[in-house]
């Protein structure tokens, strides 16, 4: 996998400005309560063609803002089963912090705190990172089949995590960096946001097309049912 290229292919597009403009609405629009669901799908739905674009070789992966009804079915699937994936999380979160919110400033807080800190804390940034690779495959076994319950196999999505460590620990390391780097871009105001909302999706994107190429490789799914349109 390539860092580097996931983020240089952008310029060779002559229409890269035209075609990630958009991004920026869709990122406003996220942060608004009542669109904020239907965005999110449309650029994960953005996001996900192009990773298939990638993973198939096309020269030039950055889709058209076209067949819109097609963005929201395949970013909404996979928006739904992260918030499937994550509700173990967030409902422990919620329980922990309830839980230390009610010890108060004495033993108890303290006590509470040494809890976050040590057990709470790793736990869940354990499952966090362990859902986001469970799901990460199960997306690019989806978008190989166009079965959306490929992402609801967790026997069979732990078996292909164990067969392809490597692949599957060296895009969760690039993941994790770009990440980073977003995070820092977000701290300026203005221009940094600007660089978040028009890159964040087609860095992600390129860098989810070359991990679901190099899966894809060694974990075809046998079935010959189509692959969601991603041109």
């Amino acid at each position: 996998m390539d860092i580097g290229r996931a983020v240089g292919y952008i310029f060779e597009d002559k229409r890269w400005i035209q075609k990630l403009a958009p991004l920026l609405l869709v990122g406003i629009l996220s942060l608004v309560p009542i669109f904020g669901l239907l965005a999110t799908a449309l650029g994960l739905g953005f996001m996900l063609q192009l990773a298939c674009n990638v993973r198939d070789g096309l020269p030039r992966p950055i889709p058209e803002w076209k067949e819109l009804e097609e963005k929201f079915r395949v970013g909404g699937y996979v928006l739904l089963a992260g918030i499937i994936y994550n509700l173990p999380l967030i409902l422990f979160s919620a329980c922990t912090f309830s839980i230390a919110g009610l010890g108060g400033t004495g033993f108890l807080g303290f006590a509470s705190g040494i809890y976050i800190a040590c057990c709470a804390v790793p736990i869940l940034l354990m499952y966090a990172l362990f859902g986001y690779t469970m799901l990460g495959v199960g997306v690019t076994e989806y978008l190989q089949t166009n079965d959306v319950m490929r992402m609801y196999r967790p026997l069979h999505l732990w078996d292909v995590m164990q067969a392809n460590s490597g692949t599957i620990t060296q895009w969760v390391m690039y993941t994790v960096l770009t990440n980073v780097v977003l995070a820092i871009l977000l701290v300026i105001p203005v221009l940094g946001w600007a660089v978040v909302l028009l890159f964040g999706y087609p860095v992600q994107g390129h860098l989810f097309g070359q991990f679901a190429h190099k899966l894809g490789i060694s974990n075809r799914p046998q079935t010959k049912r189509r692959t969601p349109n991603a041109r």
